[in-house]
């Protein structure tokens, strides 16, 4: 019978435990390393708290879960403009509620601007404009004018606090690592691991003796899908046990879980590209040279404002990332809304210049928004 990795508990029938957590959309699974009531445990508390701090990313790209679950989406945020809005999966700005902006001219009337999402909002709208202004006169004329602002799509910036740290994100990140070990063959029951194993099951012990942010040297494995890879490595060193970790391309950690280990030299790899890209988007056997994955002692026990300034610097090209996919899917609703009215008839002249001027101006607005939600990436805030 398989033994629990973490409890030492011998067990039978169990679920799959994921290598990486099923919330970054990694699919690798080991039915014989953690029994029920450990996974159980880790669900509910370390796992459910390293998919709290990692979800912005996975809205923002829109990534699924290992068993397919949907993005999050993320709610009640507020726009610099000052609309409450919903990112939807993608990164999609949509309104929570609408808002009305209500100014007295000079000549004593009132000029009326309304956000809605659609005209279902409309009763909702009229109802703030009466009471922002009791005596309104409600016509026709006022309906039409306001069922033109209609913002399906807010192009505003909305800005995000990314915190990443604390005990129950550690402790998930250190789980991936010691459970790659355990699936590779490592004899990871051995006292030797006593510490980490008590740190990730427990709590015990300091998260500074076990992972740090990576600080400088930002490594790649020569194996590679795309920009946003997760990455997990655990290497053994002459008697120490050190790994590294990479979340979305950019987030990444140095981490050690054996000072005396007494076995032979190995390393292992698992790396993942979460939005599925290419298939398989996942291997086990990625290459790298172990010898090249950063040692633990390199790093600072508390990460300083360059090691933040440096995680910003490689967050940006998750950014970019984003960036193209909503272009993306801002060209494809275009080019959907212009040729929908076809009908199997010919593309005609003028619908070809209505898809360039539209695509064009899709562009130009969509690297405005882009460059000004680059000035406000958020700090992120390290371990507490």
């Amino acid at each position: 019978m398989p033994t629990c990795i973490y409890s030492g508990a011998e067990f039978g029938a169990a679920d799959a435990e994921h290598i990486l957590q099923n919330s970054l959309g990694a699919r690798w699974t080991s039915p014989s390393i953690v029994c029920d009531a450990m996974q159980k445990r880790f669900g509910e508390t370390i796992d459910a708290a390293l998919a709290e701090q990692v979800k912005i990313f996975r809205n923002l790209l829109d990534v699924r879960t290992g068993r397919r679950g949907d993005a999050p989406v993320l709610r009640n945020l507020e726009t610099l403009g000052g609309h409450r809005v919903a990112l939807q999966p993608g990164g999609v700005l949509q309104l929570n509620q609408p808002t009305i902006d209500v100014q007295q001219n000079a000549d004593g009337t009132w000029a009326v601007k309304a956000a809605m999402r659609d005209a279902k909002d409309l009763g909702w709208v009229l109802h703030l404009i009466r009471q922002k202004i009791p005596k309104a006169r409600i016509d026709a004329d006022l309906i039409r004018g306001l069922l033109m602002t209609t913002v399906e799509e807010p192009s505003e910036v909305v800005k995000l606090q990314l915190g990443l740290g604390g005990p129950g994100y550690h402790r998930a990140a250190v789980k991936s690592v010691f459970n790659l070990a355990a699936a590779c063959g490592v004899q990871v029951l051995d006292s030797t691991f006593d510490d980490v194993r008590h740190f990730v099951s427990d709590g015990i012990g300091d998260s500074a003796n076990f992972i740090r942010f990576a600080a400088k040297h930002g490594f790649v494995p020569a194996t590679q899908f795309g920009a946003i890879d997760h990455f997990v490595a655990v290497v053994a060193r002459g008697s120490v046990v050190e790994g590294f970790l990479q979340y979305y391309g950019g987030v990444q950690h140095v981490l050690r879980l054996a000072r005396n280990y007494p076995g032979t030299a190995f390393a292992f790899g698992y790396l993942v590209n979460p939005l599925r890209v290419p298939e398989p988007a996942e291997t086990r056997t990625p290459v790298f040279n172990p010898e090249e994955v950063p040692h633990f002692d390199d790093h600072p026990l508390e990460p300083s404002e360059s090691t933040m300034a440096w995680m910003r610097s490689r967050l940006r090209p998750v950014l970019d990332f984003h960036v193209r996919q909503g272009l993306e899917r801002k060209v494809s609703r275009i080019v959907d809304e212009v040729l929908a009215p076809l009908d199997g008839r010919l593309i005609t002249a003028e619908m070809c210049d209505t898809l360039g001027e539209k695509v064009a101006l899709a562009f130009a607005a969509h690297f405005e928004s882009s460059r000004k939600a680059t000035r406000q990436l958020a700090a992120i805030k390290g371990a507490e």
